[in-house]
């Protein structure tokens, strides 16, 4: 080797390179950069695949930067996504020239390896192609960068009279799709969210010593909430029978929005501690679905939600305060209101919800849900019985 130094450099930097390699461990192993926030960090990535004869009225450039807002913009409305700057997507091998086909070949690899390099647990593929009879097919999958979960989706877009329609009708579409895709996909967000929120947790030795304190009052039997409120009370007041309205027993005007028959309802984001407000943003989310699926409220859209809030200058989250519940219902046209809040006695998770009228503010129906700290899916897994109960069946 003397008679060689080159070679035996080269030699020693290759077992040095060797070793950080398999020194370093994979994704979904353990291996990420500490998280700056419980939200789920989701990689957007638009593809055009094949084209009309007369090429796409829309440039792939153009499709890719619109495809990008719209989706960003319905995924960050929910309030528990952060969406991927494209920058650092081109900047991690992802530029705008790369063929689709490259993309979604061998499982999505490239997907996956550059989702990885900018630090994300999503990607939404989003993939548009011409098919035989003029109509337009748009592709979703979103994949689980953590465990290689799918959750795919595709619908028919007939073409337009203009890019401006056709861009419209597919977001509609997509917003369609992600309510299907969250149902699939909430076990897996809750997860990470949760598993972000506990790495946050032990980076802030404030909070675990305040974790700690609780914990101690738990097993002390002197569990107290802030303002020195009891663990129950906000379950406290018991379900009054909802008065007569006025004209009961007629056709009366519809609410803004409403449909006959049907209760015009506000689902207000759960209170929690802080390492837990993306959690419970999920699980508000989830409980709003199941009462969607039931068919006995009209839900205010959670866009709507915060826009009026933001205008109101108020909160709307489950700490809201009585007042702040009547002014937004109204402006919301809403009859009816859910609050609710998640948090932790000792290694048990804990949700609570009421529902109360906006008009009289008497409590209609309340719930809870409990489970172990660790089995937090049994949370999911029962929200059709709290949905049921705050029903009122």
């Amino acid at each position: 080797m003397s008679n060689h130094p080159s070679l035996y450099r080269t030699a020693v930097l290759f077992l040095c390179l060797a070793a950080a390699l398999f020194a370093a461990p994979a994704r979904g192993q353990g291996a990420q950069e500490a998280p700056t926030t419980a939200k789920v960090r989701v990689l957007i990535l638009p593809l055009s695949g094949t084209p009309p004869r007369v090429g796409w009225a829309k440039p792939h450039g153009i499709f890719r930067r619109d495809t990008i807002a719209a989706v960003s913009r319905i995924l960050l409305d929910q309030g528990f996504f952060e969406v991927v700057p494209d920058e650092e997507v081109v900047a991690a091998g992802g530029g705008e020239d790369i063929p689709p086909w490259r993309w979604l070949q061998d499982d999505l690899d490239l997907v996956k390896r550059v989702g990885r390099a900018v630090r994300a647990d999503f990607a939404v593929v989003n993939t548009r192609e011409f098919i035989q009879g003029h109509n337009y097919r748009s592709q979703v999958i979103c994949l689980n960068l953590w465990t290689g979960k799918k959750f795919t989706d595709s619908y028919m877009i007939a073409p337009s009279t203009s890019p401006e329609a056709f861009g419209e009708e597919n977001r509609k579409a997509f917003r369609r799709y992600y309510r299907k895709l969250f149902q699939e996909a909430k076990a897996d967000l809750l997860k990470i969210s949760l598993r972000k929120a506990e790495s946050l947790a032990a980076a802030k030795p404030g909070l675990q010593a305040e974790r700690a304190a609780v914990a101690r009052e738990d097993l002390l039997g002197e569990t107290k909430l802030p303002g020195g409120l009891p663990e129950d009370a906000f379950l406290e007041a018991e379900p009054q029978p909802r008065p007569a309205r006025k004209g009961a027993g007629e056709i009366a005007p519809l609410r803004k929005g409403a449909r006959a028959g049907k209760t015009r309802i506000v689902v207000y984001d759960f209170a929690s501690p802080e390492n837990l407000s993306v959690p419970s943003l999920i699980l508000t989310e989830a409980l709003r679905e199941e009462l969607l699926k039931r068919g006995d409220f009209v839900l205010v859209n959670r866009e709507d939600l915060g826009r009026l809030a933001g205008e109101m200058k108020v909160q709307q989250s489950g700490m809201i305060d009585e007042k702040q519940a009547v002014r937004l219902g109204k402006g919301l046209a809403a009859a009816e209101a859910v609050t609710g809040r998640l948090h932790t006695l000792g290694n048990t998770y804990i949700l609570q919800a009421k529902r109360t009228d906006i008009e009289t503010m008497g409590t209609l129906s309340i719930g809870s849900l409990k489970c172990p700290v660790g089995r937090e899916e049994e949370l999911l897994a029962q929200m059709p019985l709290l949905a049921k109960k705050l029903a009122g069946d």
